[in-house]
């Protein structure tokens, strides 16, 4: 297969790369780290467009180059994007006709300020698409989500029936087979301590608090742990600790099964999909 350019012209005569290079590129992609610690000082003066010309480079069919990028320098304008982005999930759960509170806070990590509001995530395997995500809500306006709360959902075979939400709940059924179902439909409202985004504290406060529960994690996976814990830039502190309140459902290739999550638990049946955590025959 012949090799071109970016103007599509034959190359010819290329570079020769030592064993030297091969080497210190291998080290860099194993190296690399989704940073999201950042610093606050401007870049000199034309490195942004030197970083940019070089991503331009990165190939594309048909040297395509389907991307566009917009440099915004005004610190108001940025947070109105970070702002924005963070509101995606919510809108698309009031689209659907649900309530979700949004009375922003100003949150300030790692150098980064934006403003949120409750933390909803709907993973693609529960709503890939604004008409799925329609049909996951039988009756959206029982739905409703508070400021504080923190919200996930995966899995195909999920449906919101009702749930009045003010705190955390995390379903995950994204393991289980796409002919397992499980229906939430919660008659009284799920009110618990919730989960919070907190600041990070000293690196020797981090690692102590690592260390807690994880006793088997060694130097250099302590380190691991800690250093993406900086990249973040913050800690997910769990005040609710109770597991009735992260659902799982697992067993793909195994018989199709239906659930439903309400007050008392989770149950269902067939007995060979794994549930956690199941209700007791005294809760239903």
């Amino acid at each position: 297969m012949d090799a071109h350019d970016q103007n599509g012209d034959a190359m010819t005569d290329g570079p020769e790369f030592d064993r030297c290079f091969r080497d210190t590129l291998e080290t860099l992609l194993a190296w690399r780290r989704d940073v999201r610690r950042f610093r606050t000082e401007p870049l000199p003066d034309g490195l942004l467009a030197d970083l940019l010309r070089l991503a331009a480079l990165s190939p594309s069919v048909g040297n395509a180059q389907p991307w566009r990028f917009v440099i915004v320098e005004d610190e108001g304008r940025r947070a109105d994007i970070v702002a924005n982005f963070e509101r995606a999930n919510a809108d698309a759960l009031r689209l659907v006709g649900a309530s979700l509170a949004w009375e922003e806070q100003q949150l300030h990590f790692g150098g980064v300020s934006f403003a949120a509001g409750a933390h909803v995530v709907l993973s693609p395997s529960f709503a890939p698409t604004l008409a799925v995500l329609k049909s996951r809500f039988s009756s959206p306006a029982r739905v409703s989500v508070t400021r504080r709360s923190t919200l996930v959902v995966e899995g195909a075979g999920v449906t919101v029936d009702a749930l009045e939400l003010d705190g955390v709940l995390v379903i995950d059924a994204s393991e289980a087979d796409p002919s397992v179902t499980l229906a939430v439909r919660f008659a009284r409202p799920v009110v618990n301590k919730g989960w919070e985004l907190v600041k990070l504290g000293a690196d020797e406060e981090e690692r102590a608090r690592l260390r807690e529960g994880q006793a088997q994690l060694d130097a250099a996976q302590l380190e691991l742990q800690l250093e993406q814990l900086q990249m973040r830039g913050y800690r997910l502190q769990k005040m609710e600790t109770d597991p009735k309140y992260v659902v799982t459902l697992k067993g793909r290739g195994k018989s199709s099964g239906r659930f439903v999550l309400d007050e008392s638990g989770l149950h269902g049946s067939p007995s060979d999909v794994e549930a956690f955590p199941r209700a007791r025959k005294d809760e239903r």
